[in-house]
């Protein structure tokens, strides 16, 4: 797609998210009335219609006693509606489940920063076997520790994952790198809107830092397309890249997103807003055509297989999790 395109479509996108936040603010969803959990992080839908969140254990949850630490574990809710916590054993003494990813039948990878010694580490943990591999680790990640980080995984098809992404914000450096064999390559993607301002150490690696760049979640599609919202002199974007045909897409949004979820069959993605107006949005990346799919402030979002409901982790101290019919 040619850079005039690109532009047309992020015009066209900013205003039909605005007249589609006054035309159908009225359409919502219609949430649970109980939530699945409290304290929630991060929540990933698989195509076999079985919804994977991690949170933090409560009350007689196995593996409380952690809770005070930060400790947050993986969950499972099953088509038959029944909720599990999973057996995820710390690896090298790092339990790291701040992320959940699905990327294959019994198969997901789960990424944090370790509790105990300043390490972010991705694991891919099979379900079935209880089988754990460390993907990747940055040791001492420097001056991240309070920051932004995360990473999504490209999966193969035999479902075990060897690259991916990485956003990164610490407040002072921030940009978006592809992995490949643990190692960061920066992404070009951006080259004419982005300024390299300098470089930082994350996991005895540099990192490039962009000039007013702020960067948000990044997440793949089943066949490797990657999504990501952040801000560039304020402004907020939702981009769509794919490393196979080399394409980008890139949409201005009406307000600052804090998540973003691939939706249904046809590349649709799903934008949770903030602002005056939180809510979320369903963003056509052909045409930029929008329509509300939900009223509310979310953190992290995932669509059910089926396009009938969406997963959200609530904004604010309780962080519930739930469902939505959208």
């Amino acid at each position: 797609m040619k850079r005039a395109d690109v532009l047309r479509l992020r015009k066209r996108a900013a205003a039909v998210l605005m007249s589609g936040a006054i035309a159908l603010s009225g359409c919502g969803a219609v949430a649970d009335p109980d939530s699945l959990h409290e304290y929630g992080e991060s929540v990933w839908w698989a195509s076999d219609g079985s919804l994977y969140f991690t949170a933090m254990p409560v009350d007689d949850e196995p593996n409380s006693y952690a809770a005070f630490e930060g400790v947050k574990m993986p969950y499972v809710v099953s088509g038959d509606d029944e909720m599990s916590q999973i057996d995820f054993q710390a690896q090298r003494n790092c339990w790291v489940a701040d992320t959940v990813q699905v990327v294959g039948p019994d198969h997901i990878v789960l990424a944090g920063e370790c509790v105990h010694d300043m390490r972010y580490m991705v694991v891919s943990y099979d379900t079935a076997s209880g089988v754990a591999d460390v993907v990747a680790e940055w040791n001492k990640v420097f001056g991240l520790a309070y920051g932004q980080i995360s990473t999504a995984w490209v999966p193969e098809p035999d479902g075990e994952v060897r690259d991916g992404w990485l956003s990164y914000d610490s407040g002072d450096c921030a940009s978006v790198a592809w992995i490949e064999d643990g190692r960061f390559v920066p992404w070009d993607g951006l080259d004419d809107d982005i300024e390299v301002d300098g470089e930082a150490d994350f996991g005895y690696q540099e990192v490039e830092c962009w000039a007013a760049f702020h960067a948000g979640q990044v997440v793949v599609s089943p066949d490797g397309v990657m999504a990501m919202v952040a801000t560039h002199f304020g402004t907020p974007f939702v981009y769509v890249h794919s490393r196979e045909d080399e394409t980008l897409w890139e949409y201005e949004l009406p307000a600052e997103a804090t998540g973003v979820s691939f939706c249904g069959p046809d590349g649709n993605l799903a934008v949770a807003l903030q602002g005056d107006d939180p809510r979320i949005v369903l963003l056509n990346p052909d045409d930029g055509d929008t329509r509300v799919l939900a009223q509310g402030a979310y953190d992290g979002i995932s669509c059910a297989p089926d396009g009938g409901s969406i997963a959200v982790v609530e904004s604010g101290t309780g962080s519930m999790v739930r469902t939505l019919s959208i």
